[in-house]
């Protein structure tokens, strides 16, 4: 068992590239994560825009 944190940066394995834990959650006796990657781009066609 790990014992990130929200706010923690850690490296994401399978991108290979530090992520920032934004939030963490025990689920059916599982510990998951939610993270940012701040590599991570996308193209301005795929961003929803509201107004």
């Amino acid at each position: 068992m790990n014992s990130w944190a929200v706010g923690d940066w850690v490296r994401h394995a399978r991108h290979t590239t530090p992520c920032r834990v934004v939030d963490r959650q025990t689920v059916w006796g599982e510990t998951v994560f939610r993270v940012w990657l701040p590599r991570k781009r996308v193209r301005r066609a795929d961003v929803g825009v509201t107004a």
